[in-house]
């Protein structure tokens, strides 16, 4: 971030940072017309004291204002708190930790709280239900719409109330998730370890100047990570004191709820929402509630100044006749400049043309789609060495947001998000058509439910495994960066050494094995997150990558399998036993294997005897989840890579649409099996007890 300069605009996080310190990546751009945009433009002058006291009043209210549940006036008093929670003309935020389908709790900003009437002599499923939004808009959709559950236990009153919890220390969070085998949600520490009990409510305030940095959906863990960020950023004592609170909050919703299976995926404060089907007249009712919130700010013209050390950005008022359109802000043009390695002078000459036309044509995600699929097509169609890639929606969006670094998530699950190798992994043209059928039925909807935001999320699709493959995804990632960064990119200079040199020494490297090849990639990966996540320094320096280690390596033919690597998840293999990718071939596999396998070795069997007459259903993943802690797949891997488990030790499997191998010719060692029986002998007598 820039010194501050008289006269010349510089950007301060809300809360007023000061100079030294960096402001956290927003998940979504401010455009006009975005949550994000009126929320940042309605707190821009808002300092640290501002912030910090709306915190402290917000969770006040709640301890001040609720007597006991056993208070006679208990019920009452939560009557009015929620009539004037839903009675406010003023927008009020929240964060709360919901499940989305079968995935653990996600920490979000519920807002627009609201008590929905069909009006005089109307009725509909939703007349008299209390209805809120999730999130930021999408496109012109409305957010992710939900209702409250009418039983008590979960109503918008158990929202507020304060309920004592067992939270843990910052040490105890941290060691956890250090762990290899740390899961998205920790068991419940004991207060003898150092942890502490606290009133929290499942709501937790959150003031609207923080609101916009929470919008996407987080695991609880990344949203932790992000409100100490927010909070480094207040240079007071004080204010950093009134904050604590909310850090305490976001401790506990790192918790899963209980040891019982279907507990170890919600959060210690999670809150329980229905599914909703909204009628017309119902999105109409929640688009008027946004409204006021969502109109196109003024614009304010302003004049740029050359400074030394600050990146002039790019002026786009002169296109007259574009609304919508505005020019990067200081802190744009600043990540801009470090993304693309430029210095001040640089800047003028050999900025990639993606930027000026994104100002030109448009930033919005459609517009910015088609100038990728524009800038991405070859010179020479015809050519053996062009490169095909794709533009997506999610690619599209990442790089209009400037998202190059995905706020620094270093989780297997958004990998191929923002910029890197996971990105530009070439898919099958069945797989993208499907993809591309699947985008655009979502981006016609008026409305989004929970489940049509669990299917919009995409995975990663499984890497190259062999010699070949690789150089030719490093081959498109290093297109890729050229595109979107420029040739003086840091990253892109150590990246396309190493394609060089993998690409010049075939007979070395035609061997490698798919773990090299899935450690190699990785580190490339985390390169390419700390580099779009660092910045320019206070100092004006540029960003460096760290890859040159690895390049060294490999100019002296070492390639390492480093520790710490997600080897299942990147070939393919989920080894929490879940569905894992759904390719093409995978899909087709699925329908086509035979699902009854006759060979169950004698010690599985006598271990899993009468499992499935007492559980129908259960699988081998929930029998591998009771376990505590839980049961790796690598722990209990039988058969070849990728053979689904309840094929191999239930002799059956159920699941319709299973992407794994189903091979009737498998063969298990019969030493293998006796080692692993023991394993899942202990996992099912914890499932057993966890249905007592």
């Amino acid at each position: 971030m820039a010194a501050t300069i008289p006269n010349v605009p510089v950007f301060v996080p809300p809360g007023g940072a000061p100079a030294v310190a960096t402001a956290p990546h927003l998940p979504f751009g401010g455009d006009p017309g975005t949550i994000t945009g009126w929320l940042l433009d309605a707190t821009s002058t808002e300092t640290s004291s501002d912030i910090s006291r709306g915190l402290e009043q917000g969770f006040n209210r709640l301890v001040d204002n609720i007597p006991d549940m056993r208070d006679p006036g208990y019920a009452a008093v939560m009557r009015n708190m929620v009539d004037d929670a839903i009675g406010s003309d003023m927008l009020t935020t929240y964060l709360t930790a919901i499940n989305i389908g079968q995935e653990c709790s996600k920490v979000t900003v519920i807002h627009s709280i609201h008590r929905y009437s069909a009006g005089f002599g109307g009725s509909n499923a939703l007349h008299g239900k209390t209805l809120a939004l999730l999130g930021e808009t999408v496109g012109t959709q409305l957010p992710m719409l939900v209702q409250f559950d009418p039983d008590p236990g979960d109503d918008f009153a158990h929202a507020l109330a304060m309920e004592n919890v067992v939270v843990p220390s910052n040490d105890m969070v941290e060691a956890y998730f250090a762990l290899p085998t740390a899961g998205t949600l920790m068991p419940q520490p004991a207060i003898l370890q150092g942890a502490v009990e606290m009133n929290l409510a499942c709501f937790c305030p959150i003031p609207i100047a923080w609101a916009p940095y929470f919008l996407d959906f987080k695991r609880p863990h990344e949203a932790l990570q992000m409100g100490r960020n927010l909070v480094a950023t207040m240079g007071d004592v004080v204010d950093r004191d009134r904050a604590g609170s909310m850090l305490d909050w976001l401790r506990a919703a790192c918790v899963y709820m209980g040891p019982g299976v279907a507990y170890r995926t919600r959060s210690l404060v999670s809150q329980v929402f229905e599914a909703t089907t909204p009628d017309a007249r119902v999105v109409t009712c929640m688009q008027k509630k946004l409204a006021p919130y969502l109109s196109p700010p003024i614009v304010v013209p302003v004049v740029a100044a050359v400074v030394p050390g600050v990146v002039p950005a790019l002026v786009a008022g002169t296109l007259a006749g574009k609304p919508g359109e505005r020019e990067f802000t200081i802190l744009e043009s600043s990540k801009i400049q470090a993304a693309c390695g430029l210095t001040d002078l640089q800047w003028h000459t050999d900025l990639p043309e993606l930027y000026t036309r994104m100002l030109e044509e448009g930033r919005t995600t459609v517009r910015v789609k088609a100038l990728l699929e524009d800038i991405f097509r070859p010179v020479d169609m015809f050519s053996l060495e062009s490169v095909q890639l794709s533009a997506t929606d999610e690619m599209a969006k990442d790089v209009k947001n400037l998202n190059y670094g995905h706020a620094n998530d270093l989780s297997y699950e958004s990998s191929h998000r923002g910029v890197s190798p996971f990105t530009v992994i070439g898919v099958s043209m069945a797989t993208a058509s499907r993809r591309r059928r699947q985008a655009e039925r979502y981006t016609r909807t008026t409305h989004v439910t929970l489940a049509e935001v669990t299917m919009a999320d995409t995975n990663p699709d499984p890497i190259p495994t062999d010699y070949h493959g690789t150089v030719n995804l490093l081959k498109r990632y290093t297109m890729f960066l050229q595109h979107i960064v420029g040739p003086r990119s840091p990253h892109y200079v150590e990246v396309r050494r190493i394609a060089v040199e993998l690409n010049a020494n075939q007979q070395m490297f035609e061997t490698l094995d798919a773990r090299q090849i899935a450690s190699l990639l990785w580190q490339i990966f985390l390169d390419s997150r700390r580099f779009f996540s660092a910045g320019m320094d206070v100092r004006g320096n540029l960003p460096q990558s760290l890859l040159r280690t690895t390049y060294n390596e490999i100019a002296a033919g070492i390639v390492q399998a480093h520790l710490n690597v997600p080897y299942e998840e990147l070939l393919g293999r989920d080894p929490s036993g879940g569905t894992g990718h759904e390719t093409g071939t995978a899909s087709a596999r699925a329908s086509s294997e035979p699902r009854t396998f006759r060979h169950v070795p004698l010690a599985i069997k006598k271990i899993l005897q009468g499992v499935r007459s007492k559980y129908p259903a259960v699988t081998i993943a929930e029998i591998m989840a009771a376990h505590n802690p839980p049961l790796q797949y690598a722990q209990i891997k039988l058969g070849p890579n990728g053979s689904c488990l309840d094929f191999l030790c239930f002799g059956e499997c159920k699941n319709k649409v299973c992407s794994y191998k189903h091979l009737a010719t498998s063969s298990i060692a019969a030493a293998r099996a006796e080692a692993i029986a023991p394993k899942l002998g202990a996992a099912y007598t914890a499932y057993d007890a966890s249905k007592a």
